[in-house]
């Protein structure tokens, strides 16, 4: 029989249920994540998991907000150090940067983040228009500060921004 680890407090167990759920919904998605895989892999039995999180939905929720994190919060600060053209154009390039550095992975959290991002992409979940509300609009609006410094039309603000 195998023995479960022993955590010092709740902290602990949550944290081990949080990993082993970002690891199995970026690799899998909400649907065919498996709570029974997740449990097992953080060494817990599912009761536990259900006090801490409700549900799967409740730990997928609790997931995507971590991973997601606030992603627009560093993309829009860069408008406010904008004073000419030249610290324009660095905004720009860091915003771009900043943008694939979240979105193409190269540290576990940016795997796990762009997995989850992927899934969301290809087989949306009930959740994905309040993800795209509180991750995606905060990103796409800082990109469009920045453009409507350089163009008058709103419609090519919004192809711009929607292209990306």
């Amino acid at each position: 029989m195998k023995e479960k680890r022993e955590r010092a407090d709740g902290r602990e167990t949550r944290e081990a249920i949080l990993a082993a759920a970002s690891a199995e919904f970026a690799e899998k998605g909400f649907a065919l994540g498996s709570m029974r895989t997740i449990c097992a892999n953080a060494g817990v039995n599912s009761a536990l998991a259900s006090r801490y999180f409700g549900s799967k939905e409740g730990l997928y929720k609790v997931v995507a907000k971590r991973l997601f994190g606030d992603l627009g919060e560093p993309l829009a600060e860069l408008a406010k150090g904008v004073t000419n053209e030249a610290s324009w154009r660095t905004a720009v390039r860091e915003w771009i940067d900043d943008f694939l550095f979240m979105t193409i992975p190269t540290e576990k959290a940016q795997r796990l983040c762009a997995g989850l991002f992927r899934h969301e992409v290809v087989s949306p979940t009930k959740f994905h228009a309040e993800f795209k509300r509180d991750f995606g609009k905060p990103v796409s609006d800082a990109l469009k500060e920045l453009l409507a410094m350089a163009l008058d039309d709103e419609y090519a603000i919004e192809l711009w921004a929607s292209s990306v």
